[in-house]
């Protein structure tokens, strides 16, 4: 069975996000800030990555990308 596809979906960009890499804070508050900027530069969806606990390591050397 064919699923309809919203059509600001199919127009639309997704960009994708992991908080923890995409601002100097990595927090969600730091994401919510740049939604803004997203949206104006033409983003119709985000996919944030799954969030989940990780270590308490600052060396950004070890960090998944």
């Amino acid at each position: 069975m064919a699923k309809n596809v919203p059509d600001w979906f199919k127009a639309g960009s997704v960009y994708q996000i992991n908080p923890r890499t995409f601002s100097h804070e990595g927090t969600l508050k730091a994401v919510e800030a740049e939604l803004p900027f997203l949206a104006e530069v033409g983003f119709a969806a985000i996919y944030l990555c799954p969030i989940f606990s990780a270590d308490d390591s600052t060396d950004k050397a070890f960090w998944s990308t």
